[in-house]
């Protein structure tokens, strides 16, 4: 626990001080984002063969400039997470979704990959990110002996917040005064999510779709 909260604090400590530099530098893009997460969850007890599931994300960045190949991105997401486990024995079939909802703030190293071209940019990502619960439900149905019943529940033992490490790659397209934003990349908590027993933590690809207004 105080090895978290000490590595916590110090992405924290990292985050600030990147922002306040970078604002310093000066502003070099700013734009929306939307796509899909293809979520899982890995669990210790490794006790249920769990599944990826997709979902959500959509917020806006802005960038500040390093040099001319490197920048900070600041992001702000809407980020869709979870897992799906299916059981079915003898007379007993269940469906599990395990949804999370997250308000995730990325702080990503950008640097710009040398082409000889104004038009296409190729770029890669890095660095830490801090998310904030906004939600965590299980969404269940079950048939079982003739019977069925379905429905939600919130969870519990789910920690308010989670931190973990980015990296990714894209290109960005001219478009007019703005660049069209095409990217891949994978997240991993570092942090257990749960307060409970068995450490479980989160497994992200996500691709997105973005525009920079300059």
């Amino acid at each position: 626990m105080k090895k978290s909260l000490r590595t916590f604090l110090g992405l924290a400590a990292l985050i600030a001080l990147t922002v306040t530099s970078a604002s310093a530098i000066g502003l070099s893009s700013a734009g929306i984002k939307f796509g899909l997460n293809l979520a899982s969850l890995s669990a210790s007890d490794g006790g249920m063969d769990l599944k990826s599931k997709m979902g959500f994300a959509a917020g806006g960045f802005v960038a500040f400039n390093l040099s001319t190949e490197f920048d900070i991105q600041a992001e702000i997401l809407f980020s869709q997470k979870g897992a799906t486990w299916d059981f079915n024995e003898q007379d007993v079939v269940a469906s599990y979704h395990f949804n999370f909802t997250y308000i995730e703030i990325p702080i990503l190293l950008k640097a710009y990959v040398p082409l000889q071209s104004a038009v296409v940019r190729p770029v890669l990502y890095a660095g830490p990110f801090l998310s904030f619960k906004a939600g965590a439900k299980t969404k269940y149905e079950i048939a079982a002996y003739g019977e069925s019943q379905s429905g939600e529940e919130d969870m519990i033992g789910v920690k308010g917040t989670d931190f973990g490490g980015i990296i990714g790659a894209g290109v960005e397209i001219k478009a007019g005064k703005g660049k069209i934003g095409l990217e891949a990349r994978y997240g991993i908590s570092l942090s257990n999510m749960s307060t409970e027993g068995d450490t479980t933590k989160h497994r992200v690809f996500t691709f997105l779709l973005g525009y920079s207004f300059f």
